[in-house]
């Protein structure tokens, strides 16, 4: 696990990035759990904010620039 403790945004996106910049293996499997409603969350789980995170930079263009950049092909698990 990546995460042991919510960072903040800043520091989530610098580890997503770099990561997705530097990997090289030809298959591999990223899970991630993105939430775009903190107080839904809030009723179940104390990582609503990191989920939040997430959602925000997987979301984002800069996450659509990267795939692109690297020919990173995005599945979904029933295609594995």
């Amino acid at each position: 696990m990546v995460w042991r403790e919510a960072h903040e945004l800043e520091h989530r996106t610098k580890v997503y990035r770099d990561f997705l910049e530097h990997y090289r293996e030809e298959l591999s499997e990223l899970i991630i759990h993105p939430a775009d409603n903190l107080e839904d969350l809030a009723t179940f789980s104390k990582v609503g904010v990191r989920r939040y995170g997430d959602y925000l930079f997987f979301s984002s263009d800069e996450f659509l620039k990267l795939l692109g950049r690297r020919s990173i092909r995005v599945i979904t698990w029933p295609e594995v």
